[in-house]
């Protein structure tokens, strides 16, 4: 057991720096025993509080982390900048073209992909641009005829020729037994002579 008497001479003193990396340092002669001898002690204080706080917020987001992406299966959510990842699970929508020049009667009513009517075609093989055609289709609200005639002059009319393209809005979402289920509405069907627009988005 020692005593609590602290005694300094001739040391450097709190306020004096310390070794390289470290804050100031106290040498002491310290803790007087009791039967009189004085051991040398030498007392080291550093101040760690801010590389505790740094190793702690690291040490916290790396668990936040592996928690995250431990319950997502690999799907590095919420931080992937893919859809397929970021957005899985949560309903999607797409536009897909079809040349409906063959069809005789067009039906304007939302079908399944089995009910399509045309033959499926590319909206680059009309100079149309796949995500400027989804966003034009699913952020209008309201389809005027200046909505109308904007998408008309998407498509090239040279590439038209005598061709009739009906462009679709995909609709799909995972359903109640965990299957994706995807539904098709006709929106325009565009030729060289002009567009129409379904009926039932008057």
């Amino acid at each position: 057991m020692f005593a609590c008497s602290v005694s300094c001479w001739g040391l450097p003193q709190a306020d004096e720096p310390g070794p390289k990396g470290h804050g100031p340092v106290l040498y002491c002669w310290t803790a007087r025993s009791r039967s009189g001898r004085i051991n040398p002690d030498i007392v080291l204080k550093e101040n760690n509080a801010p590389r505790r706080k740094s190793l702690r917020a690291i040490g916290i987001t790396l668990l936040v982390y592996a928690l995250l992406v431990g319950t997502h299966l690999g799907e590095f959510w919420p931080f992937s900048i893919y859809p397929m990842f970021s957005q899985a699970g949560r309903p999607w929508s797409r536009a897909i073209v079809r040349d409906v020049t063959e069809v005789d009667s067009l039906r304007w009513q939302t079908v399944s992909a089995a009910e399509l009517q045309g033959e499926p075609v590319g909206a680059t093989d009309y100079g149309v641009d796949p995500i400027d055609l989804a966003n034009f289709i699913s952020k209008t609200v309201e389809w005027d005829k200046d909505r109308v005639a904007g998408l008309r002059t998407m498509f090239l009319a040279d590439r038209l020729e005598d061709r009739r393209i009906l462009v679709l809005r995909a609709r799909g979402e995972i359903d109640a037994s965990d299957s994706v289920h995807v539904v098709f509405t006709p929106y325009v069907v565009v030729d060289a002579a002009g567009a129409e627009l379904n009926p039932e988005l008057r």
